[in-house]
């Protein structure tokens, strides 16, 4: 008999402009993550879904036109969007570009 052959799905991603090892990396870090309930990807910081716009959805409450504004067809393109959210993330009021500085040396 064979073995049987197992198959791996990706259906989440990190995304995160500050290394795995920083203090605040999980604070600065979103998630594309695949719904199959929604038949697409989502980009979440955790908490609520994000559009491309950065709007905060919060799913519980969304109508199914809501939905389609944070659902994205592809992995690709939630991944794309992750990346440009991450960029510009600013938990507490404090932008991801300024905790880089602080990494640097460069606290100006």
């Amino acid at each position: 008999m064979t073995a049987p052959i197992a198959h791996v799905e990706v259906d989440r991603y990190v995304i995160s402009c500050l290394p795995v090892d920083h203090p605040e990396w999980a604070r600065y870090s979103l998630f594309a993550v695949f719904r199959r309930n929604l038949g697409g990807w989502v980009v979440t910081d955790g908490v609520v879904n994000l559009d491309a716009d950065g709007r905060r959805h919060y799913a519980s409450v969304a109508s199914a036109a809501d939905r389609a504004k944070y659902t994205f067809p592809s992995e690709v393109e939630a991944l794309a969007v992750a990346r440009q959210l991450a960029a510009v993330m600013a938990p507490n009021g404090k932008p991801v570009a300024d905790v880089l500085r602080e990494m640097a040396g460069d606290a100006s």
